[in-house]
């Protein structure tokens, strides 16, 4: 298996050599194709080695050869958002530096990371305030804030103080806060 930082350079140099992101419209794959991605890439982000399973919401399909409408499964992999924020990002830096003069070098998977560190914030998975960790809400209906899973991830483990932390504000609607977390910051 390759190192963070060679998935990272192979990807990067494979946008630039396609001269960077193609396609307006995005093609999505179809759900066969996600989940043979997600097979293929063993359910881990291909560069950071970040797991699917934990945390699904996170990750994207990447087009490695940066043509959106290019939906063939050896053109797809499992990139977790920052990742694939990095790699886009480096493959779009370079590409402007080239286009005014200059030769620049590719970073390292670190260095091009660092960038959106303070973007990597520590979250924490917690039993959802608003159905009591149910995943049913109001009139045994699926539960609007954690979509029927009865735990939500949230940003800071302090209850939200307007609604003590219940995630229900006036009337026992969803908080304006905290948006019916029960939790501040999320």
């Amino acid at each position: 298996m390759e190192s963070q930082n060679s998935q990272f350079e192979y990807f990067v140099r494979e946008l630039i050599d396609a001269g960077g992101e193609k396609g307006k419209e995005r093609i999505k794959p179809t759900e066969s194709q996600g989940k043979a991605v997600i097979k293929k890439c063993q359910g881990r982000c291909q560069v950071g080695r970040e797991s699917y399973d934990e945390n699904p919401h996170i990750f994207v399909i990447h087009h490695i050869n940066g043509d959106a409408n290019d939906t063939i499964t050896d053109n797809l992999v499992l990139l977790c958002a920052n990742c694939s924020a990095a790699v886009h990002g480096e493959a779009n830096r370079i590409l402007r530096d080239r286009k005014l003069g200059g030769n620049p070098q590719i970073m390292d998977y670190k260095h091009a990371l660092s960038s959106l560190e303070e973007l990597r914030i520590k979250k924490f998975i917690k039993k959802c305030a608003y159905c009591n960790g149910t995943g049913r809400g109001d009139y045994g209906l699926v539960c609007v804030i954690c979509h029927g899973k009865g735990k939500i991830t949230v940003k800071s483990e302090e209850r939200c103080a307007y609604c003590n932390g219940t995630g229900r504000g006036d009337y026992g609607l969803v908080c304006v806060i905290c948006h019916g977390t029960g939790f501040e910051d999320i």
